[in-house]
């Protein structure tokens, strides 16, 4: 199995990356969505050009990290899945986190990023237009917010459960 250096350096890119995925996305989901529909017709905008900053995109990149780190430090932990390791306290709620964190990414890449992409489209779209919204992109655009909203709203509950599994791993029963 991997060195204690390796399983260091494993540990540092999970948790650094996790933090900052689970913190955006909690972030987002609590404070950016709902204040973007509080600022009427500034919202959709601002969301675009948060889009277009590369938010999406590096949340996308944090939460295959996050996962693809755990991965390791899961097979390593359980020799294999081998040991019956998940089967101990600290297992099964690490098991519980790795589960919610990796639904967590799957409603990302399903149900989030498709609609990001296009909502940047539509914002492109709308910029070479003139910078109002023809009635379909203005129906488009809501869709695709209460798309984002909802999703946002479900990774950022499942990355919380998974941040207090992992957390409280170590003092599991």
């Amino acid at each position: 199995m991997f060195s204690n250096g390796v399983m260091l350096i494993l540990r540092l890119i999970h948790i650094g990356s996790g933090v900052v995925w689970a913190g955006g996305a909690i972030t987002s989901a609590r404070f950016i969505e709902p204040a973007a529909k509080d600022a009427g017709d500034a919202g959709p905008r601002f969301m675009g050009a948060l889009i277009r900053t590369g938010f999406s995109t590096a949340m996308a990149a944090l939460g295959g990290l996050t996962f693809l780190s755990g991965a390791v430090m899961y097979w390593n932990d359980s020799n294999g899945f081998t040991n019956g390791w998940n089967q101990t306290g600290p297992g099964i709620l690490i098991t519980l986190g790795a589960i919610a964190g990796l639904t967590g990414l799957i409603v990302g890449g399903a149900m989030m990023s498709p609609a990001a992409r296009r909502m940047q489209q539509i914002g492109e779209e709308v910029a070479k237009g003139g910078g109002k919204p023809s009635p379909e992109q203005g129906a488009a655009i809501g869709q695709l917010s209460a798309r984002l909203g909802l999703g946002g709203r479900i990774t950022a509950v499942l990355l919380g459960i998974a941040v207090l599994c992992m957390a409280g791993a170590q003092y599991a029963f």
